[in-house]
């Protein structure tokens, strides 16, 4: 069985689905991939932001980067798995 190199998580869900013969969930797949270790890399969607964080005097501050696109990203597996419960994760792996 062969998922595109780059698809979106309904894409390979399909793929995965009709090549297995049944139903996948979202969660089923994030499981599988953690279980797997499979490699992710995502493609950020157009409107996500870099934000710099950095703690000053004990305090966290962000700092929206502006000039900075935030276009492909690799994840980890917390990374993964936080993505599949929120629908968000933060990485400092920007490609």
């Amino acid at each position: 069985m062969t998922i595109n190199e780059v698809s979106s998580i309904g894409d390979a869900l399909f793929d995965l689905s009709g090549s297995t013969k049944r139903s996948w969930t979202d969660a089923e797949f994030a499981s599988e991939v953690n279980r797997l270790h499979v490699p992710i890399y995502a493609v950020a969607p157009s409107s996500a932001t870099v934000v710099g964080r950095e703690r000053i005097a004990g305090k966290q501050l962000s700092t929206p980067e502006p000039a900075l696109k935030a276009c492909y990203v690799t994840l980890l597996q917390d990374e993964i798995e936080q993505l599949s419960l929120s629908g968000h994760t933060i990485t400092d792996r920007a490609a």
